[in-house]
């Protein structure tokens, strides 16, 4: 996701799909923003290696 870092990806399949759940932050913050700006993303694709579609 561009604009943002990205931390601690979990990976599950239900049927066919794969959704990523991870950390996010805007990266203007640097890695310190972690603690007060991070916020948990829904992605999906077909396949484990991506490319995954953010979803919520």
């Amino acid at each position: 996701m561009d604009g943002y870092f990205l931390w601690c990806p979990s990976v599950i399949k239900v049927g066919s799909t794969y959704h990523m759940f991870a950390s996010r932050w805007p990266a203007e913050y640097g890695m310190n923003g972690w603690s007060t700006y991070s916020e948990v993303v829904h992605a999906t694709a077909n396949n484990i290696f991506g490319p995954y579609s953010f979803k919520e």
